[in-house]
């Protein structure tokens, strides 16, 4: 865009000599200003294009033997947004803090808001990102999660917006990497005598998930006759589950079971303890 300031001296004795200051210093050859003298009473001073760096107090001063006068105006630039700091797709573990970057540039100095898509396929549905002891906005336009957790995956759009032009938007997806977890680590089970149970271990967590059990510290045997293990994998649902079937229980099953649950990033231990009750013996008389 092309900006021209005039500088007309209405009156006053000849020869008049015109010069231009920016913020009160001499014009410098890296602002681009082109001075033109249009006659002996006026000056037109040009700026093409005109950006940021030229947003200013100009001042036109004339001067003859009798004197000297001035007068100062501002020029205010408005530039819509510019991105000074895109933030990266990230991949980051459960309990770290990660700080998301998004700077813009412009003038007015752009407003950064952050919003979080309510879901993956369709990144017109979003909702404010509120702050919290966990989860604050900088002043600078930095989003920070203090304890990151699985729920905070998604995709986030940073909105800068000075109001010229349409803001600007930029989408950062957040992928969580999370060892294992199990929503009730500890169970505990009550079956009768000779009855068929099942004990399920769902836990949550990156994919693949493997699993082990284990009965008083040692490993279960499939082979044994009781004892079958069946594992469900689901990632399209991030669900992943295996079941420990005992086909009939014993008094001798009242023992603690255990369920190891591992990914590339940990491994976590459900414990449930079975509690086999029978009925008791009939009474004798003596």
């Amino acid at each position: 865009m092309l900006v021209r300031v005039s500088c007309v001296v209405s009156r006053g004795d000849l020869p008049l000599s015109i010069s231009w200051l920016k913020d009160d210093q001499n014009l410098t050859p890296e602002l681009a200003i082109s001075i033109r003298k249009f006659d002996e009473y006026s000056s037109v001073m040009s700026i093409d294009p005109v950006t940021i760096k030229h947003a200013g107090n100009y001042t036109c001063t004339a001067r003859n033997h009798a004197g000297v006068s001035a007068h100062t105006t501002q020029l205010i630039v408005r530039v819509p947004p510019k991105w000074v700091i895109e933030q990266e797709d990230v991949t980051i573990s459960t309990g770290k803090t990660l700080f998301l970057h998004c700077q813009a540039e412009g003038f007015p100095l752009p407003i950064i808001t952050w919003e979080k898509a309510t879901s993956i396929d369709d990144i017109r549905i979003t909702e404010k990102i509120k702050t919290t002891e966990e989860v604050q906005i900088y002043s600078n336009g930095t989003l920070v999660f203090k304890n990151i957790q699985r729920l905070d995956e998604g995709l986030y759009i940073c909105i800068a917006n000075n109001d010229i032009q349409e803001p600007l938007s930029h989408v950062v997806s957040v992928k969580i990497q999370a060892a294992p977890e199990f929503e009730l680590p500890n169970l505990e089970i009550k079956a009768k005598k000779g009855e068929a149970i099942e004990i399920t271990c769902q836990a949550s967590g990156n994919f693949p998930i493997l699993y082990s059990w284990t009965v008083n510290n040692h490993i279960i045997n499939e082979d044994h006759t009781r004892y079958k293990i069946l594992v469900e994998q689901n990632e399209a649902i991030a669900e992943s589950t295996s079941k420990l079937h005992i086909s009939w229980v014993d008094r001798k099953d009242s023992t603690e079971f255990s369920c190891a649950a591992t990914n590339d990033i940990g491994k976590s231990v459900m414990k449930a303890n079975l509690i086999v009750q029978e009925e008791p013996d009939a009474p004798t008389i003596l």
